[in-house]
């Protein structure tokens, strides 16, 4: 046995001698492993970078995954990798940068923590604090949950908080250099993807402040943020996508934005990543090209120089160290496999890195005895000074009502005295009822009007005219809606206890409301019944209040839009619901009840899908909705009753959990919750100061007389076009078949005939004498989409869309974009002049309409194309009602918003099932006949 232990051993050495590893890095010839010679395979390096005499490159270590996320101490400057070592397992390593090359084994000697996580998450990025609390921001990619996580992990503390703050790609601690206003060591910053809204979210880990938006994405210009950074000045830095596929570099300095590039510089390239190092005063860009080509660029301080460093492979993730000098980022050496690089700048202006010497503090040698005992500890009850609630404009003004409210539930006004009625807490459920005229109040002083006789069952929601107050038994108030009413005399007794359904609102009739099938007195109650369906119940009570009540329903189930939410009584008496479709659109939409029991839109456009109530404020003309308690944002929407004025109220420290509107409408009254501090809740009230405008005529849903269409042309893939109308005649153009090329066609202007356009970019003409456009790209491949034709005091101008929402021009302007995004893929699809302002609209596949000059965002067919991108042309007429074809060839209005002039003529058989063929559809002029 021991010679066989011998030559076994001499045979290792004889092997080892024979065998030599060869750095995968072509540029670093100084490089010396200083790992045992093993078998390591010769990987490809995909590092391509040109060094002068002021930079060194140097690779910390190799054989990382591919989604190997790095963060950088501030305080130490030690670097820190998060890594997954296999399928589901996860480590975090600690490694000293000075080391010139580990392997992965080697690494293992770094490792702080590891635990386990579920294949079907992605890790996205690393942060350390000072501390070394470490937050690890993943990802799940699963269809059931695909929101981002935070997990925090303390040192020596096994268990993992772990906290969801929506769709983020992006985190960062505040170190205590940073120059951040509003911000304070060591918060943490979130980049927050809203729907190509980007915003930069400020997070306190230890829960003394709710988060609040830091910067907004209309100080950027709506545009995507890429990364964020601790980086020139020791200011925020943001690394922006441009609206014309520019990158641009802000910083936010004192409360504000501002840009530094100047226009935006590396066109046709998409950002990654940034660093900056602040001894070369240089920031460091990881962008990537239409070719798919990752390039590292180095773009001075000023933003006006950039030089290019290198071609890379995909940077996964990048930072720099507070010393200034020193770039890690990761590079890919194969498919799975990456290193981790360090280029650290050596020129002049290099500081010696500091030691850090560790501060010892001595221990007092005797413990101080404190022998004084106080004899009472005095209670002093502080009145609170805080209005949470500010406007930013003047014809609002703000007070608190009532304060220290606990754990209030709903609001409540009364119809016949105008009190304010409340409920206290999850407990006790006493009424309150309380003049608005003689506050401000204070409940640990105030007792309630009555006492419940079974506190616990009871949710307060409204209250009759003749004086009983009507709730919700809430232990069944997500199931089952279980009616109950309350007498004056503090006794409950049931009124209808089996409606099959989630509870959402309740409202009792007035004289002046104008709802169809009610009468003063009569209880309605909204809920969402099985299978997300709306439904509307009337409690009728006949003559006298203590008849056994009649329950109906009010209106059809096909008759109501789905997720409701809230409602509301609005202009002239109407009953205004809002909405939430969770499942395709994730909007919220506003639908009135007409005369005629039909529900009809009210904006055409989509709200945001963060609301989650609605009331009308009479004084101003207008609808307030509160954000949803669990959202990153604290304000309430404001939006004129016709629709075109939007803002927004601000609050801090809390969220507004409900609010309704005084009997006489010139005030508001919000109930109040500071996020982690009870005695802090609070009834603010918001009064208008303005001039009280006069009664507006009851808004009424618009009826435009019908435009006088000839006929419908449908363009299919092939060039055919089909006609609605026999006698309107078909332009000669171009038929591809069997190619499926033809995109789009366009009337001339002037009626002189029509344009064609393919998907590599050529516009065809009926006739020879249409000016055809110069100055348009050609493609090569198939990706132009659509061709829009403006007549102007110049001539004619043609606009080309192209599969991902870029717009080219034939007179070499720059399109404005406005608030329109980049999407990126193909899924742009029509491009039209927007019939009611201006600017442009573009439809994308999934059936959305974007905006350039008006901030919206709409579904104008109530759900999109969801699980797959079928719209492919539209007509939106001036009152903003909308015709849709799909690629099959079915035509789609808004049930709830019906288009007066639908696709009519062609026959019910004109539909291609399952032949995706279907390409653009236009209204033919009458002086195209």
């Amino acid at each position: 046995m021991v010679l066989f232990r011998k030559l076994f051993i001499l045979y290792v050495l004889a092997f080892a001698m024979t065998t030599s590893v060869i750095p995968s890095h072509g540029a670093v010839t100084s490089e010396t492993p200083t790992e045992t010679p093993t078998v390591v395979p010769n990987l490809p390096d995909l590092l391509h970078i040109t060094l002068d005499s002021n930079h060194e490159l140097k690779r910390l270590v190799r054989d990382t995954s591919s989604e190997v996320c790095l963060a950088a101490q501030a305080e130490t400057g030690d670097l820190y990798c998060m890594d997954r070592a296999r399928k589901n397992w996860i480590e975090i390593h600690k490694i000293s940068p000075f080391l010139s090359d580990q392997v992965r084994q080697e690494m293992k000697s770094g490792l702080i923590r590891s635990f386990d996580l579920k294949a079907t998450r992605s890790l996205i990025d690393l942060a350390v604090d000072s501390d070394e609390t470490i937050y690890a921001m993943t990802r799940y990619e699963s269809i059931d949950d695909d929101m981002d996580r935070v997990l925090i992990m303390k040192p020596d503390i096994s268990r993992i908080r772990e906290y969801s703050f929506g769709y983020t790609h992006g985190i960062l601690i505040v170190d205590n250099g940073a120059l951040i206003a509003g911000v304070n060591p060591p918060d943490v910053l979130l980049i927050k993807n809203y729907h190509e809204n980007d915003q930069v979210l400020q997070y306190d880990p230890y829960g003394n402040r709710p988060i609040t938006a830091l910067i907004r994405s209309e100080q950027i210009n709506n545009s995507p943020i890429r990364d964020f950074i601790i980086g020139r000045e020791n200011l925020l830095n943001l690394l922006v996508q441009g609206k014309n596929q520019s990158t641009k570099i802000y910083l936010f300095k004192e409360d504000d934005v501002v840009e530094l590039t100047r226009g935006g510089i590396l066109p046709g390239y998409i950002p990654h990543q940034f660093a900056y190092l602040a001894m070369e005063q240089s920031f460091y860009i990881a962008a990537e090209n239409t070719e798919n080509k990752h390039v590292l660029f180095r773009v001075s301080k000023d933003g006006l120089s950039v030089e290019k460093v290198g071609d890379i492979g995909a940077v996964f993730s990048m930072v720099s160290t507070k010393d200034g000098r020193n770039l890690y980022f990761t590079n890919p050496l194969s498919e799975n496999i990456s290193a981790i690089y360090a280029l650290t700048y050596t020129g002049p202006g290099v500081t010696p890195t500091p030691s850090f010497t560790p501060t010892i503090t001595p221990t007092p040698s005797c413990t101080p005895t404190n022998t004084l005992t106080p004899s009472n500890t005095p209670t002093v009850t502080p009145t609170p000074t805080f209005g949470p609630v500010q406007w930013s404009e003047d014809r609002y003004e703000t007070d608190i009502l009532v304060h220290h409210t606990g754990e209030n539930i709903f609001l409540a006004i009364h119809p016949v005295s105008g009190n304010l009625v409340f409920q206290r807490d999850w407990y006790s459920r006493s009424p309150y009822s309380l003049s608005p005229s003689e506050g401000p109040y204070d409940l640990h002083s105030v007792e309630p009007s009555f006492y419940i006789s079974k506190p616990v069952n009871f949710l307060l929601h409204a209250i009759h005219p003749d004086g009983r107050m009507y709730g919700i038994k809430d232990n069944y108030a997500y199931s089952k809606i279980n009616v109950q009413r309350l007498t004056q005399t503090g006794f409950l007794d049931y009124v209808y206890d089996s409606l099959e359904a989630k509870f959402q609102a309740m409202h009792i009739v007035s004289e002046t409301d104008n709802i169809p099938g009610t009468v003063k007195g009569d209880v309605l109650i909204l809920g969402e019944k099985k299978r997300h369906k709306t439904g509307i119940w009337k409690i009728h009570h006949g003559e006298s209040p203590t008849q056994v009540p009649e329950v109906e329903p009010l209106l059809p189930d096909e008759d109501l839009p789905i997720y409701p939410l809230d409602w509301t009584i609005g202009p002239g008496g109407s009953l205004y619901l809002l909405t939430y479709d969770s499942i395709v659109s994730y909007r919220c939409k506003i639908h009135r009840l007409d005369m005629d029991n039909k529900f009809r839109e009210v904006f055409h456009f989509s709200l945001g899908e963060t609301y989650m109530g609605i009331t009308y404020f009479p004084a101003d003309h207008a609808f307030f909705f509160p954000m949803v308690p669990h959202s990153n944002y604290n304000s309430i929407t404001r939006i004129s009753e016709d629709g075109s004025q939007i803002s927004e109220m601000l609050y801090s420290n809390g969220r507004i959990y409900d609010l309704v509107t005084s009997l006489d409408g010139m005030a508001l009254y919000l109930l109040f919750r500071h996020s982690y501090i009870s005695e802090r809740n609070c009834i603010q009230v918001l009064r208008y100061k303005g001039d009280i405008h006069t009664p507006t005529p009851t808004p009424s849903m618009p009826t435009p007389a019908p435009t006088p269409i000839p006929g419908w042309f449908v363009l299919d893939g092939y060039g055919g076009i089909h006609m609605s109308n026999p006698e309107t005649g078909r332009p000669l153009l171009p038929y591809f078949a069997p190619y499926d090329i033809a995109r789009d066609i366009e009337p001339d202007p002037l009626g002189r005939g029509w344009y064609m356009l393919d998907g590599l970019g050529v516009v065809h003409t009926s006739s020879p004498d249409l000016p055809r456009p110069v100055g348009l790209p050609y493609f090569g491949f198939d990706i132009a989409r659509n061709l829009e034709v403006v007549s102007t005091e110049n001539g004619l101008e043609f606009y080309m869309l192209d599969g991902h929402g870029v717009v080219h021009t034939s007179t070499g302007k720059p399109f404005d974009y406005g608030y329109l995004p980049w999407l990126g893929e193909d899924l742009a699809r029509d491009l039209e002049p927007d019939p009611k302002s201006e600017g442009w609209l573009i439809l994308d596949g999934y059936g959305a309409i974007h905006f350039s000059h008006r901030r919206l965002y709409d579904y104008p067919l109530e759900a999109p194309f969801d699980s797959n991108p079928l719209a492919r042309g539209m007509v939106r007429f001036p009152d903003e009602t909308t015709v849709i074809i799909d690629g099959f060839g079915g035509r789609h209005t808004n049930p709830f918003w019906p288009a007066v002039d639908v696709v009519d003529g062609l026959s019910p058989e004109f539909y291609f099932w399952g032949f995706d063929i279907i390409w653009d559809i236009e209204t033919v002029p009458a002086a195209q006949q």
